[in-house]
């Protein structure tokens, strides 16, 4: 960003004018008497500084509020729109039941947000820094909601995303390292880039619900790299363009299967196996069954050719049996 955008924050007038703009987001009152310029159809902000300054304290206006406690900024019920936040110092603001539409944070410091009962509606979010956020909440049976939001190139490393909705999101070469998306709902969403030790979670949980199935999600240019999936029917997904990965099909039945092919079998790669479906088995929930991935890379990686040319015969003939069988 332009050295100049975050200059002009740091005159006396600027610091006083990024106050009153912070003051009047907050608290729900116009900018248009701050003389701010407007880019691409939304008032400029970008680079606006943070942390927010230590005099606000606390603002009310038609029956709600909002607080600024030890550097955290509690918007509630509060509604941003078509504001220009790129290369802001947004850190640790905190939204509950708000709604961000027609925004920019391209390459923003989001880290630690917060966000409970929000609503985030095109806005565009490329290289922004999520790390330490909370994105995803489950809140009094509300989740968060993600609609036409572009991600591409945000950093979430490492991140826990709860039940969440993504509704045709772009995560194009988002740094996803680390990351669970634990019962999000998925619907035309983009991936493309590395994703390493990243989780896709469909299960049912005690307190959270089960997501719909991934519908539309394309992961054609993506790299998988120990990159799990659970619970979940994966027919409307798109695999990556990758000859080591391929789609498992009944796969209750095909771990099943491959514990009983190696239960006798006291080789390394065997015992390497026998553990990993065990766990497999045990952390599926109910009856139903489900797609998974394959990746022989992970194999490869984990015990060389010869763990990964077992792995792949034994899946293979596990799920040709079980289809067979159906």
């Amino acid at each position: 960003m332009n050295g100049a955008l975050r200059k002009r924050w740091e005159s006396p007038e600027g610091r006083e004018r990024a106050e009153e703009a912070i003051a009047c987001l907050i608290a729900g009152r116009p900018l248009s008497g701050l003389g701010l310029d407007e880019v691409g159809g939304r008032l400029d902000l970008r680079g606006l500084p943070a942390p927010i300054p230590q005099r606000l304290r606390r603002f009310e206006t038609d029956g709600w509020f909002v607080e600024e406690l030890g550097g955290l900024v509690k918007f509630q019920h509060a509604r941003l729109a078509n504001l220009d936040l790129s290369g802001a110092q947004l850190q640790n603001f905190r939204f509950h039941d708000s709604q961000l539409t027609g925004c920019l944070f391209t390459g923003a410091n989001c880290q630690d947000w917060r966000l409970w009962g929000t609503e985030v509606t095109d806005c565009g979010f490329a290289k922004a820094d999520f790390r330490q956020a909370a994105v995803g909440t489950w809140h009094d049976n509300r989740r968060n909601t993600w609609q036409r939001v572009d991600f591409s190139g945000a950093d979430f490393r490492p991140l826990s995303v709860t039940a969440a909705l993504f509704e045709d999101c772009d995560f194009a070469a988002a740094k996803l390292a680390k990351v669970k998306f634990g019962q999000c709902a998925l619907t035309r969403c983009r991936f493309s880039g590395v994703l390493r030790e990243t989780i896709f979670d469909g299960r049912e949980l005690t307190d959270v619900p089960a997501p719909p199935p991934p519908d539309d999600v394309d992961f054609s240019d993506a790299h998988f790299d120990q990159v799990e999936f659970m619970g979940f029917d994966l027919s409307r997904v798109i695999l990556p363009h990758d000859p080591d990965v391929r789609l498992v099909r009944r796969y209750r039945c095909v771990a099943e299967r491959v514990l009983a092919e190696v239960q006798s079998d006291e080789s390394r790669p065997a015992r390497l196996i026998r553990a990993e479906f065990a766990h497999r088995l045990k952390m599926m929930r109910g009856a139903g069954d489900e797609t998974n991935v394959f990746n022989r890379r992970d194999y490869l990686s984990a015990g060389g050719d010869e763990l990964a040319g077992l792995a792949d015969r034994l899946v293979g003939q596990a799920e040709a049996a079980c289809l067979n069988a159906n």
